[in-house]
């Protein structure tokens, strides 16, 4: 076994020294990929041990996951079968002269790997599509990633989804601006939060911060520990530096999944902002609240006239609200009947 898998490593080697036939991969990926509904499953080699991951935009229900992360997309599965797996490769070990292709059952389409995953779904980017549960390889038994229509899962990712044993992510109360440090919105029901729109985050526990790493620092943040984050944030015309320390709380909605700030309240609101579901035990006004109620506006604003995103557009008025005025009004739809209520987010039962 040995000796074999000696000469089809070197068969790839030679390959790649003349031009790769990447029809030794497209076996190998017929060969060692499951079949599961209507895409495949990739073994991945970690820690000594072979994994079946698969990516899907949409959430997999079945008896045979036995880990899921709908915020990315990436699902592990229990599979029971002597199987050989791929080494994952870091891009930015990669030679500029390699050639790689995209590999699927049906597929061999050689490309150009542009750029590494800069964010949980901004992801790798090659020259050409590459499909849902392709793999990018270069040598037959190690892959730079999995595909996803949009790019490509890179070995850092992929590896953060195999390593937890929960699915977690760190949530400081912020949302971002596309591809920068800078902060776009505040999520009002997070306890105590000190930050403002427009605040940009430049230090988060002595690490210097930056588009291309905030986002990565921040999920990683341990849960209920303590962050040192200092920003920078105009006043009175003048830039200044302010430093808190903020809870870091689990987040709730993002990424692929769904994200209104409702969701770390238990209530799911659908995109005609009819609430579907409700948790017990609200509190601050949220507790006058039921399900089957429709937001028609909030603070005056209505979010589904707004260009955009629903949900984007929910969240800006609820971080618009809370940021200028303290406080969340709602003019609320029931039973053909309207009217509004209050709600003060970090209210405490002392100043009630």
């Amino acid at each position: 076994m040995v000796y074999k898998h000696f000469i089809f490593t070197f068969l790839c080697l030679i390959s790649l020294s003349f031009g790769m036939d990447f029809s030794f991969c497209k076996d190998r990926y017929q060969e060692t990929t499951l079949a599961f509904r209507d895409t495949r499953a990739i073994p991945i080699v970690f820690k000594d041990k072979i994994y079946y991951v698969i990516y899907s935009k949409s959430p997999i229900i079945a008896k045979e996951v036995i880990k899921s992360d709908p915020f990315v997309g990436l699902y592990l599965l229990d599979v029971k079968r002597p199987s050989k797996g791929y080494t994952l490769k870091e891009i930015e070990a990669m030679p500029d002269d390699i050639e790689v292709a995209i590999i699927g059952s049906e597929k061999i389409q050689k490309t150009k790997i542009l750029q590494e995953q800069k964010g949980f779904i901004n992801y790798a980017k090659t020259n050409d599509v590459i499909e849902p549960n392709e793999i990018v390889s270069n040598i037959c038994y190690q892959i730079y990633g999995i595909g996803t229509k949009e790019g490509f899962v890179d070995k850092k990712y992929l590896e953060r989804f195999l390593s937890q044993d929960e699915v977690y992510y760190g949530d400081i109360g912020v949302r971002l601006k596309d591809n920068s440090n800078q902060i776009s919105q505040i999520d009002p029901f997070f306890a105590n939060n000190p930050f403002k729109p427009e605040d940009v985050i430049i230090q988060i526990n002595g690490k210097k911060t930056s588009a291309e790493n905030l986002q990565w620092i921040i999920a990683n943040l341990d849960y209920q520990s303590r962050a040192k984050i200092t920003i920078l944030r105009y006043e009175d015309s003048k830039e200044v530096q302010k430093t808190f320390e903020v809870g870091v709380e689990k987040l709730f909605g993002g990424f692929l999944l769904q994200d209104t700030f409702f969701e770390s309240q238990g209530i799911k609101i659908d995109r005609e902002l009819v609430i579907r579901r409700i948790s017990k035990n609200l509190h601050n006004g949220l507790e006058n609240l039921q399900r089957g109620d429709q937001i028609l506006w909030v603070n005056k604003h209505n979010p589904k006239k707004m260009q955009g995103d629903i949900f984007f557009n929910l969240r800006q008025t609820l971080s618009d609200a809370y940021s200028k005025e303290g406080f969340i009004e709602l003019l609320i739809s029931r039973n053909g009947l309207q009217f509004s209520i209050k709600i003060y987010p970090n209210q405490t039962k002392e100043s009630q």
